[in-house]
């Protein structure tokens, strides 16, 4: 399993992305963390609230096939490496996006059939008031 955590500053705040690839696939969890955290902040944020990351999963199948067995000194190699660059992946860029989008187009749908539902009940209110209106009540 290999996971990667990356801090980034994303107007207004500051972001933590928490990329995982492991035997279930490649999954993605966001976590806004406000002002700049430091480096005690994010040390307890890893051990106390780990878990507490809303990962989704990516049904990307380019995430490439999952590393079983490392020798230390090559993750260490790869940590430094990782470090070094600036900014998180495009693939975890384009799993968020997917991810805000599908949720988006939920919160749409969900809004129209309130918003219809409240129009119809209104229209039956108006029709009813109508209604007693002709019978003289």
């Amino acid at each position: 399993m290999i996971s990667k955590f990356t801090v980034y500053f994303e107007e207004p705040f500051w972001t933590g992305i928490l990329e995982k690839n492991d035997n279930f696939g490649y999954t993605i969890g966001k976590v806004v963390f406000g002002k700049e955290p430091t480096d005690a902040e994010i040390h307890e944020f890893s051990l106390t609230k780990y878990s507490d990351i809303n990962m989704e999963n990516s049904n990307d199948e380019t995430a490439g096939p999952v590393i079983k067995k490392m020798n230390p000194k090559r993750i260490q190699r790869l940590v430094i490496k990782e470090q070094k660059k600036i900014g998180i992946g495009t693939k975890a860029r384009e799993t968020l996006k997917k991810v805000t989008e599908m949720k988006k187009a939920v919160k749409k749908k969900e809004t129209k059939l309130k918003n219809d539902l409240i129009k119809d009940l209104k229209f039956r209110i108006r029709q009813d008031k109508k209604k007693k209106k002709l019978k003289g009540h």
